[in-house]
């Protein structure tokens, strides 16, 4: 109904009195915007996008301020939603309202004005939420499994990246069998907001010490990336196995030109080993000579002979 009528009612030969219906014109928005501001976070410029009966999709945090005018500006305007009821601001011919966006909404605009009673719809619209996704990280390693030796040096490579800005990088590692419990091996952090952006590249040059990393354990390596957004989304990594290899393990090249001296070292932990062992032998035996020898003269002579047997089982160990 657009346009006032009058009308009756007739029943048979009878009618009723005429009555007229009065329509009151129902204002319209004109040019109304969304002015959007995203969170601090983010560093974003301010949008200025369509406004209802559009539909708006933001950030949760952004300020969403409505700016409009209406075809009879004699009234208030008010914006009403599931959560708050909020009263426009007038200057001149304009009305705005501002309001801090946490979650998604369907809203009225209310006008009251002189010739209504009470307040009428004159626009519906719909606020959204963008996600926010956790950072993306990626250990590029090229493989699944690495396996070092205790002194070794291990280059890891990250890759990283987020919507809006990586706040820091860290990488973890766990024993394998124990991996409720990780250690921080190091990070790298960018507080200047809204953090690093683009595509970031790190890398670490892992020294494997050998007080850090057991020999002959399993190692989990896993690289964590955090944004500046308040409700601390989290990004994780693939995961890298690090197996230390244990010192039986351990083996050097036979074209390395520390190699004859490796070959020594062995030799001569052998030949140590053996000369313990005699040395141990004759001083559990020492005194078998003197059980049966009770004058002078003969014990001297049970000992020199003791004495020139080991040296003969040294001479020979050591070779």
């Amino acid at each position: 109904i657009r346009r006032p009528f009058a009308f009756r009612i007739f029943v048979g030969k009878t009618y009723s009195a005429s009555q007229a219906v009065t329509v009151k014109a129902v204002p319209m928005l004109r040019g109304a915007v969304y002015h959007v501001t995203p969170p601090a976070y983010t560093a974003g410029a301010p949008r200025t996008l369509p406004g209802p009966p559009e539909p708006v999709t933001v950030l949760a945090g952004s300020t969403l301020q409505l700016e409009t005018a209406l075809s009879t500006a004699t009234g208030s305007l008010t914006w009403q939603d599931a959560q708050q009821t909020l009263a426009f601001d007038r200057e001149d011919d304009l009305y705005r309202a501002s309001l801090k966006i946490d979650q998604a909404r369907r809203f009225a605009l209310l006008y009251q004005g002189p010739e209504h009673s009470q307040s009428v719809p004159v626009a519906e619209g719909v606020v959204a939420l963008q996600a926010d996704d956790p950072p993306r990280i990626e250990l590029q390693s090229g493989q699944t499994r690495l396996s070092a030796a205790p002194g070794e040096r291990v280059r890891i490579d990250l890759e990283a990246q987020d919507d809006f800005g990586l706040a820091r990088i860290e990488l973890h590692c766990a024993q394998s069998w124990d991996q409720g419990k990780t250690r921080q091996l190091e990070q790298w952090q960018y507080p200047q907001v809204p953090g690093k952006q683009g595509l970031c590249q790190e890398s670490l040059l892992l020294s494997v010490d050998a007080s850090l990393f057991e020999p002959g354990q399993t190692y989990l390596l896993r690289a964590r990336a955090r944004d500046h957004c308040p409700q601390g989304r989290v990004g994780e990594s693939n995961v890298l196995m690090l197996d230390i290899k244990s010192l039986d393990e351990q083996q050097v090249a036979a074209d390395d030109p520390t190699a004859s001296a490796f070959d020594c070292l062995e030799k001569a932990i052998a030949a140590q080993q053996n000369a313990l062992g005699v040395t141990r032998n004759v001083t559990a035996n020492l005194a078998d000579p003197f059980a049966d020898q009770a004058n002078g003269p003969a014990q001297r002579d049970a000992l020199q002979r003791q004495l020139y047997h080991l040296s003969d089982r040294q001479k020979t160990a050591g070779r």
